[in-house]
């Protein structure tokens, strides 16, 4: 499934909120996922994330990836969702100072020595303790054309690699599109969660949000 939300509104949500898009992004995540279980009848106070940590630093190169998958607990309970956003904040601004991702790296680099099925699965197994994955993708910040022709849309799908679903949020000239990406088995009605996720973009777009509040 696809969502496309316009990104100034995205940009302005995060600067009320004196937080990031990445932050913004995640609180209608949370949002979204909460509201799912509650319309259908579940309880769920958080949800388990993983989601990947830029290690990038002045001194590497241009090209390559730099980063580590960080997992951490994110509530989904009913609260108000300029709360939302100032608890996320800090919880992600946690999960990057995390001194664990550090070596990180270098065991996700080991593991791509193994062979690919033995690789495959250690990488599932430490993926089993994910409920969701949530990938923030910065793309081109103005239009980009293909053999003469401008491209309208850079649409995001990640693997589920493991975890009940995968939302990915990539930046693209004025928009933002939103890959979701569901496990049937997790997810029985992924047009409902859908629809919940484009809710949470809208009404967190739409708020007046005052810094600090608590």
């Amino acid at each position: 499934s696809l969502l496309k939300v316009p990104l100034a509104d995205v940009k302005r949500t995060a600067r009320e909120a004196q937080t990031t898009v990445n932050v913004v992004f995640l609180g209608a995540v949370a949002e979204a996922v909460g509201r799912y279980h509650r319309a259908n009848g579940y309880d769920l106070p958080s949800m388990r994330v993983n989601m990947p940590i830029s290690i990038r630093t002045p001194e590497d190169a241009a090209t390559g990836n730099h980063w580590v998958p960080a997992r951490f607990v994110v509530p989904t309970q009913e609260i108000p969702l300029e709360h939302r956003l100032y608890q996320l904040d800090g919880l992600v601004h946690t999960a990057r100072k995390d001194p664990a991702l550090k070596f990180a790296d270098g065991v996700y680099k080991a593991l791509a020595l193994l062979p690919d099925p033995v690789t495959s699965r250690i990488a599932g197994a430490l993926m089993k303790g994910v409920d969701v994955a949530a990938t923030n993708v910065p793309g081109p910040p103005v239009p980009v054309y293909l053999c003469g022709a401008r491209v309208r849309a850079i649409i995001p799908f990640a693997p589920k690699s493991g975890a009940a679903l995968n939302i990915s949020f990539m930046s693209y000239d004025e928009d933002a599109f939103i890959g979701i990406n569901a496990d049937p088995a997790a997810v029985e009605d992924p047009a409902e969660l859908v629809r919940h996720l484009a809710d949470a973009f809208d009404e967190l777009t739409q708020a007046r949000l005052t810094p600090g509040a608590e």
